[in-house]
Formats: C-alpha cells, structure tokens, sequence
C-alpha cells in the first residue's frame, strides 16, 4: 500500500496510529499466487494477469458498491454467506504486492485504504476459498470455490 495513505489518515487522526498493515515478502506472495493457481487448476507459472482475469471471470457480482456511503467490507462478506478468518489479504496487483491486515481494520478504515478510481484490490483469507473483488469503480464480486466456509456450515 503506498504511504500517502497513512499520510492522509495521519492528517484526519494525528493522535491515532494507522492500523496494523503489512507487506507480505516476495516469496509469500509467490506462495499464495501458486496457491490460488492450484485452487483454481491451472498451472503454478500462469500469467498473473491471466490469473486475475480468470478470478474476475469466474467471480459473482454482488450488489451494492463500495462507494456506497457506509459501506462495510465485513459486513459484505457476512452478506454473502462468506465466514472469513479474522487476518485477510490484500492483492493490489498480480500478486506481487499483497499486504495482510485485520479484517476488522480494513472494514473500519476502508475509506483511508481503498481508493475510488484509482484501485482494483482482491480481498482472500489463508484459506484460498473466497476471493472477493474490489473494481475502481465500486463494482463488488466474489468467487466461491468448494470447500469455502460459510456462516451456514
């Protein structure tokens, strides 16, 4: 996640330290590229671009937005029957720069985190059985594979 993030939460909450984000190393990253390529049967060296494109393909809209005022990620995925552990993952990019945060951070500062316009993120858990699709535009989806943990199992 680029600085000037923290810097803009820094300007609207001086007494208030930013939540606890951070990058995952390369090598992590890589991991769990190769663990959404196995999830989704294709091979460990698929394009990472193709990868997300597959994701977003096989993905499910949902309705809502999220520049919906109040809109609330956890509540999202609750929405969607999605029960998700409480450390989850951010992808900004094909998988090569991926950042891990607290579900409940990234809900409560969303806003400070995701930026309108300017990005397209992918929210998972360790799990890699939901992935769920954040467009520059607002626009939700998620993918379900099997074995995904749901509020009803």
């Amino acid at each position: 996640m680029e600085n000037f993030k923290k810097e803009h939460f820094s300007a609207d909450h001086p007494d208030q330290p930013f939540p606890a984000i951070h990058a995952v190393g390369d090598a992590d990253a890589q991991a769990l590229r190769r663990t959404w390529c196995e999830r989704l049967r294709v091979e460990p060296e698929y394009d990472p671009l193709a990868l997300l494109r597959l994701i977003e393909a096989r993905a499910e809209p949902i309705s809502g937005s999220a520049e919906a005022e109040g809109f609330n990620l956890a509540r999202t995925l609750e929405e969607t029957g999605v029960r998700p552990q409480e450390t989850v993952y951010v992808n900004w990019c094909r998988f090569d720069t991926v950042d891990v945060i607290r579900l409940d951070e990234l809900s409560e500062f969303f806003d400070y985190i995701w930026y309108p316009s300017a990005d397209d993120i992918e929210v998972f858990d360790s799990g890699c059985a939901w992935i769920l699709l954040v467009r520059h535009d607002g626009a939700l989806s998620i993918l379900r594979l099997p074995g995904c943990p749901t509020l009803w199992s």
